[in-house]
């Protein structure tokens, strides 16, 4: 691992009522490396606020951790990535140009994105950068 790859966390929610979430993938955090070897930043407490934690590892009252998926970004920067589900993802470039991702509506797994795209969801917006 180095510093600026992701630590992908696959968990079971503990409340029923939560949507299960694609590959059961729950959250997700930067590697640092740090001190410890293990510093990571993430929001693990509190929706958008960030923190550096001195270990990915960690226990968390919202789900039960099953498994963490280690990923290096080295090939996406290389222009290299093979992704393990194609079906999620949009051509790169798209996400390099700023079309995915800014306002979580534009998320390349966002399930409100239809083949026709949704008026007013940005997915609109997805769908001519794919096109083109």
């Amino acid at each position: 691992m180095k510093p600026g790859d992701l630590i992908f966390v696959e968990g079971v929610y503990n409340n029923p009522r939560s949507r299960r979430q694609k590959y059961d993938i729950v959250h997700v955090e930067v590697f640092l490396g740090g001190t410890t070897g293990e510093q990571t930043v993430g929001a693990r407490s509190q929706k958008g606020v960030i923190s550096i934690h001195d270990s990915y590892k960690y226990t968390s009252t919202k789900y039960e951790i099953t498994r963490f998926h280690f990923r290096s970004i080295e090939p996406w920067l290389c222009g290299e990535l093979i992704p393990l589900h194609p079906e999620h993802w949009l051509q790169r470039d798209a996400f390099v140009s700023g079309v995915v991702g800014v306002d979580n509506k534009r998320s390349i797994f966002n399930d409100a994105c239809s083949e026709e795209g949704d008026e007013g969801s940005g997915c609109e917006d997805i769908e001519k950068e794919n096109s083109v």
